[in-house]
Parts: structure tokens; C-alpha cells; sequence
């Protein structure tokens, strides 16, 4: 019965070639997973600077229809009745539509550099003049009439 013996002792339970395989193939999955999620990076980095490219672009061709000492004359909710105020707002609102923007205004600062806005797109329920636009919080709430919108 030695040769019982022997044979248990040389079989081998997980052979070397699957050994060999199993690497091999976790080798390449790795690779082709670290080549598409460089490849999604890259893709998303140039998608974000290709949107900053067109922001830039936007905000400064609107900017550069804006009259700045007009624009300086809008303190008041009152003044968002005026001509001027309602044509630049138009004006804001269908570039907005025109370039799939969600928002589009304008803001000053006040002698303690606070953001205020003075023209809000939106043609229904924008912000008045003057409103606080608080720095460095990304949620806000609209009050309207007493409502939170």
C-alpha cells in the first residue's frame, strides 16, 4: 500500500496553471479597471472645464452689455420697475433659457462687502433688489408674500 501513499501526497489541490490564470486575470482586470476610471476622470475634467469655458464666456458677454453706471442706479425694489431694470432682466432671462442655465443675475457688494442682488432673471418672484445673498451658504430660502417658495 505505499503507493496510496504517495499518490495522496502529489496531488495537488489547486493546480499551478489555474494558479497562473487566476493572477493573469486579476492583473488585467486591474489594469482595464484603472485605464476606464482614468479615462472617466479625464472626461469629467473636461467636461467641467469645457461648461467653465462656456460660463466665462456667457458671463462676460453679458457683463459686457450691461451698462455699469445704469446697473449702479438699481437700490430699491422700487427701481425693479423701471425700464431699464425690466429690459436687462429679459435680456438675463433668455440668455439663461438660451444657454440651459437654471439662474442668471447680478449682485453688488455694500460698504461691508455683502453680496446684494440687483437683477434676478427670473420674470416671476425674483428677488428684490437689494436682497442679501449670504457668502459661503449654498441652500437658501426665497421668501415671497410671507411663503417659503
Amino acid at each position: 500500500m505505499p503507493a496510496s501513499d504517495i499518490s495522496e501526497q502529489m496531488r495537488v489541490g489547486f493546480p499551478l496553471w489555474a494558479r497562473m490564470g487566476v493572477l493573469f486575470g486579476s492583473m488585467v482586470a486591474l489594469v482595464i479597471g484603472l485605464y476606464g476610471w482614468l479615462g472617466f476622470r479625464h472626461d469629467l475634467a473636461s467636461e467641467a472645464a469645457e461648461r467653465e469655458r462656456a460660463a466665462t464666456g456667457l458671463a462676460t458677454t453679458l457683463a459686457g452689455g450691461i451698462d455699469g453706471d445704469v446697473h449702479a442706479t438699481f437700490l430699491t425694489a422700487e427701481d425693479m420697475e423701471r425700464k431699464e431694470y425690466r429690459d436687462i432682466q429679459a435680456w438675463l432671462h433668455a440668455a439663461g433659457e438660451d444657454n440651459d442655465i437654471g439662474w442668471i443675475g447680478t449682485s453688488a457688494r455694500d460698504e461691508r462687502g455683502h453680496h446684494h442682488y440687483v437683477i434676478d432673471s427670473e420674470l416671476e418672484g425674483s428677488f428684490p433688489t437689494g436682497y442679501p445673498i449670504f457668502d459661503g451658504i449654498t441652500y437658501r430660502e426665497r421668501v415671497l408674500a410671507g411663503q417659503v417658495v
